[in-house]
């Protein structure tokens, strides 16, 4: 039934779009949709989610119409800047309607905050040095949804039914990557890189792929049992994100799952040292020995090699990055409270093996630094560090074991991205990662709020 609905549906806006035109056809349909989104904020949340992670931003893969999904519609806004929009109207109206108070996130509230006005300076320093007034718009509009998305968040997820949706959310989004990207793969749909075709190279589905893996090695070590169709995703995740040939997350994952172990295995002192030296050992031994095969085929196995230490500036992208940092941190050293500002290239006064943008920087901290000053560094690190000590209290403290994975999961996740951002940046720079760190944020809050200490606290104060 539901299939004949929508069939006749779209027949029916065809139709309507051949007699009247597809304009006075479609804003009405979009007004009626944005109506429907403000209402029910939980959806148009999903819907933001889910859009973000279903279609890349490269025209590549089984669904190759990203570009025009990412690029800017009227004003520097994208569709999913104006579904944000939908999500944030929805959730203040859904908050008077109710009459809650807003909640902040947590330990949280303040580091972000200070990231708030750190970006505001470096607006404001990228104007007067230069930067066009078009470009700062739309950087303001990526970075609103790592500032905005983790109030929404926290302020949605209220109950822990809405946590576990969340989670299950995810986890379907992980089977639908995994799935696709291996389907890209064996179709060649995908990226080529070194003669191989990768499932994935922007960051995002790494991530969500390697987050899903961790929680599923925690529910492991805890038994903690988690729904079949998950299970059955893991293996596909991995291989999925295996096949992807990124070299950082892999160094990436393979801390994150030495920590993950440790935390849920509940070791402390020096088993915990014990355990975590001797992983970390194997992972030096195995990246080292890959490094010393001179017959190796595999393109898995060619990508692992180039991480070994002499093969670091084997090729000209390699040497381009230690070039490219030599002429930033000769910028911060001239400017080292301010920066450069926002969309204010840095200056090349050392010889670059390549020439790319010079608005990026391939490392997350230095990016911070140089385009927000140095209270921008300072408030991401500090948004980092509560971000993970955060989700550690929901894993330690909350009731529910599906909730508590979840929250190591995300714990794992924001080191590995961390480490991960040593030699990129992504989180506030890249779109699509930026969306999905933010809402990320929120969950971390709104599991926050529903640990038994804060939750008996509130009911003590509502009863005062």
């Amino acid at each position: 039934m539901a299939v004949l609905l929508g069939g006749g549906t779209g027949l029916l806006l065809v139709i309507a779009m051949e007699r009247v035109g597809p304009v006075a056809v479609l804003l009405p349909v979009a007004a009626l949709a944005a109506a429907f989104l403000i209402d029910q904020p939980r959806i148009a949340l999903a819907a933001l989610l889910g859009v973000t992670v279903v279609i890349e931003a490269d025209p590549v893969g089984l669904v190759p119409i990203g570009p025009s999904v990412y690029q800017p519609v009227r004003y520097g806004l994208t569709p999913l800047d104006l579904l944000l929009g939908t999500v944030v109207i929805g959730t203040a109206l859904e908050l008077i309607r109710t009459r809650r108070h807003p909640r902040g996130i947590g330990p949280m509230t303040l580091p972000l905050l200070a990231l708030a006005g750190a970006f505001a300076a470096g607006v404001a320093t990228g104007y007067f040095g230069g930067a066009s007034p078009n470009e700062l718009v739309l950087s303001s509009v990526r970075m609103s949804h790592l500032l905005i998305l983790p109030f929404v968040g926290a302020n949605l997820l209220r109950e822990d039914v809405d946590l576990r949706a969340f989670l299950a959310g995810a986890a379907g989004l992980a089977a639908y990557k995994a799935v696709t990207g291996l389907l890209a793969v064996v179709g060649g749909a995908g990226f080529s890189v070194e003669g191989a075709t990768i499932t994935f190279y922007e960051p995002l589905a790494n991530w969500l792929l390697l987050m899903v893996i961790l929680g599923a090695l925690a529910a492991r070590v805890r038994r903690i049992p988690l729904p079949g169709w998950v299970l059955w995703t893991v293996p596909l995740a991995l291989l999925a994100f295996v096949l992807s040939y990124r070299r950082s997350f892999w160094l990436a994952a393979a801390f994150a799952v030495v920590l993950v172990l440790i935390v849920a295995s509940r070791q402390r002192g020096r088993t915990a040292l014990a355990i975590g030296g001797v992983g970390l050992a194997l992972v030096l031994a195995a990246t080292l020995t890959v490094g010393r095969s001179s017959d190796v085929q595999s393109p898995v196995l060619e990508r692992a090699r180039s991480l070994e230490p002499q093969q670091l500036t084997s090729t000209s992208a390699d040497r381009y990055r230690l070039d490219e940092q030599a002429n930033v941190v000769e910028d911060l050293r001239r400017h080292p409270v301010t920066g450069l500002g926002m969309n204010v290239p840095w200056t090349a006064r050392y010889p670059l093996s390549e020439e790319h943008d010079r608005n990026y920087v391939h490392v997350g901290l230095l990016w911070y630094w140089l385009k927000l000053g140095i209270l921008g560094l300072i408030a991401f690190v500090w948004l980092y560090v509560l971000a993970v000590w955060t989700a550690f209290r929901v894993w330690r403290d909350h009731q529910d074991p599906l909730i508590k994975v979840g929250a190591l999961a995300a714990a794992g996740g924001l080191v590995a991205l961390a480490i991960v951002e040593l030699t990129a940046s992504f989180t506030g720079v890249e779109p699509r990662l930026t969306t999905a760190f933010g809402a990320l944020l929120g969950w971390v809050a709104g599991a926050w709020h529903r640990l038994p200490q804060w939750e008996s606290a509130r009911a003590t104060a509502s009863t005062e």
